[in-house]
C-alpha cells in the first residue's frame, strides 16, 4: 500500500485512509458543506468530513478533513453555544501551489437558518474574508453504539 505522509508543522496527515480522496462538488456524504466565496458559492466550495469527536462539559471538539478546489486539508475545531471555530491546515501539495498552510475560521449560527453558520476566515499576510458552512450529515450527539 502506498501511503503519502505530509508534515504541516507537527501535524501529520495520512490521506489514503480517508473515505473521500478528492474534491467532489456537492458531495452528499460530507458532514458539512461550505464556501469561502458567499457571493459565488461554487467557486469556493468545500466539503468537511468529521473523523473524530470529543464531548466535554462545555463544547464538542471535532477533527477531520476537508476537500476543496485548492486541495486537501485537515481541521480541528470546537462547537459550542452557537459558535463553530476551527483551523484548517492544508497539506504540502496544496501549499506548494500557493495556498496558505493555515486558515482560521470563526462562525456563529445563522439566525434565519440554524443548520448554517456564517462568519469569517483569516490567515497570514492579512488574508481574510467571509464564509459560511451548512450542516449536511453531521449530528452533534450521535447515538451510542
Amino acid at each position: 500500500k502506498d501511503i503519502r505522509i505530509s508534515f504541516i508543522g507537527v501535524l501529520m496527515v495520512e490521506i489514503e485512509n480517508f473515505a473521500v480522496s478528492s474534491f467532489i462538488p456537492l458531495d452528499t456524504e460530507a458532514d458539512f458543506v461550505g464556501t469561502w466565496t458567499p457571493n459565488d458559492p461554487m467557486n469556493g466550495a468545500f466539503n468537511m468530513y468529521v473523523t473524530d469527536r470529543v464531548n466535554t462539559a462545555t463544547k464538542l471538539e471535532v477533527k477531520g478533513y476537508i476537500w476543496d478546489s485548492a486541495g486537501y486539508s485537515t481541521f480541528w475545531g470546537e462547537l459550542e453555544a452557537g459558535y463553530f471555530k476551527y483551523t484548517k491546515n492544508y497539506n504540502e501539495d496544496a501549499v506548494s501551489k500557493g495556498v496558505l498552510p493555515t486558515i482560521d475560521y470563526i462562525l456563529t449560527v445563522d439566525q434565519e437558518d440554524t443548520d448554517r453558520f456564517t462568519g469569517t476566515y483569516s490567515g497570514a499576510y492579512g488574508y481574510k474574508g467571509e464564509t459560511w458552512i451548512k450542516i449536511q450529515k453531521f449530528v452533534a450527539s450521535p447515538k451510542d453504539e
